[in-house]
């Protein structure tokens, strides 16, 4: 479980570095890679939906591994501290 949600964070991390790549109007960076700048908000906003899942699963997955290891008020307790 904790693989899993481990490699669900990182997929997460992977997605949100691409969703930081400028969608301005006019953009250099859509000119070279020749995508309309619609088609790159459409591209963006589904990037965004994906990432706030992976970021969810990998969470749901972490919380229910340390609650099936009997860990997680360990972990409660340490993030207070």
């Amino acid at each position: 479980m904790l693989r899993l949600g481990l490699r669900f964070g990182t997929i997460g991390l992977d997605c949100l570095a691409f969703l930081f790549l400028p969608v301005a109007r006019g953009s250099v960076l859509l000119r070279l890679i020749d995508i309309p700048f619609e088609q790159a908000t459409r591209y963006h906003v589904w990037l965004g939906h994906l990432t706030m899942l992976l970021f969810t699963l990998h969470g749901l997955f972490y919380a229910i591994a340390w609650t099936i290891e009997g860990h997680i008020l360990d972990e409660v307790a340490r993030s207070k501290a």
